[in-house]
């Protein structure tokens, strides 16, 4: 996640963060998950604009309120990069609409079976994801020597609507159309 935010910042930009408020309903997962994607960042010497910790019921599914993570995007400056740890911006059609043009990077973690309810290339083709981590649907069989070897099992990277990545989930890549 981190590594994909970088590549997505522009100059003077900063990280804003979107996540599971743990305070109220404890989950050792995400925490450790956010303390590890600053970790990575302090490396980079990337700055972090902000957390948003928003609390979430823990036994729905979790994402992003759609009002909230609209008006993050409608104020967040165009060098920036929104990472989100709940899902994309599942926003309805009038809000992607009136965001209109220039629009910060996002970088969404989209795990388990969040992939498969949503349509990944749309957010892509929207211009709503620069890039997204998705868990993989079959986790590959090779046993991991170090961190990256185990992201690399249940993870993987997607970077565009065309990115072959999305093939993991079961997305076929997009049809050519010429201009």
């Amino acid at each position: 996640m981190a590594l994909q935010a970088v590549r997505l910042l522009k100059p003077g930009g900063q990280i804003i963060i979107i996540t599971r408020d743990t305070a109220a309903f404890k989950n050792p997962a995400a925490d450790i998950q956010l303390a590890t994607f600053k970790k990575e960042l302090r490396k980079t010497h990337a700055a972090i604009g902000s957390v948003h910790a928003i609390q979430v019921d823990p036994l729905k599914p979790v994402q992003a309120p759609a009002g909230d993570f609209f008006e993050l995007i409608r104020q967040t400056a165009s060098q920036n990069v929104i990472v989100s740890f709940m899902g994309p911006p599942l926003l309805s059609e009038t809000q992607a609409r009136q965001l209109g043009g220039v629009k910060p990077g996002i970088v969404a973690f989209c795990s388990g079976s969040l992939p498969d309810q949503i349509d990944l290339r749309a957010f892509f083709e929207q211009g709503l994801l620069g890039a997204a981590v998705v868990s993989r649907r079959n986790p590959l069989a090779s046993q991991p020597k170090d961190l990256q070897g185990w992201f690399d099992r249940y993870f993987v990277a997607v970077t565009t609507a065309d990115d072959p990545n999305l093939a993991v989930r079961g997305i076929p890549q997009a049809e050519s159309h010429s201009p």
